[in-house]
């Protein structure tokens, strides 16, 4: 009898254990995808900063400068699909921007003019 209530209770462990694994598994990717969608600095992707002033512009590198609304200037790249985007923009303009960090420099996935 306490062989079979043994192996009963066996069963029962690793059946639980067996139905955990798929969902600690999923966590697991998950987590990695959140920390694939972050740089060096945990930006998250996509964070945006709505009406910046432009206050430099350099086409020859693809980099657009920004004063921050809360001080500070900050140099960006474009990424290569916005490159047309800065024949659309001027010193001093107000901008919208949606970044992300890659290998550790600040990339605009999307640039486009305020308002």
């Amino acid at each position: 009898m306490k062989k079979l209530l043994m192996i009963g209770m066996l069963s029962i462990a690793l059946i639980g254990a067996g139905s955990l694994t798929p969902i600690y598994a999923a966590g697991e990717q998950d987590q990695g995808a959140a920390q694939g969608d972050q740089g060096a600095g945990g930006m998250a992707q996509g964070e945006k900063l709505t009406g910046v002033e432009v206050t430099e512009i350099n086409k020859d590198q693809g980099t657009v400068q920004i004063k921050k609304q809360e001080g500070g200037q900050e140099t960006l790249k474009l990424d290569p699909s916005q490159a047309a985007q800065l024949d659309q923009i001027q010193k001093g303009d107000k901008v919208d921007i949606t970044m992300v960090e890659r290998g550790g420099e600040k990339v605009a996935t999307s640039i486009s003019k305020s308002g």
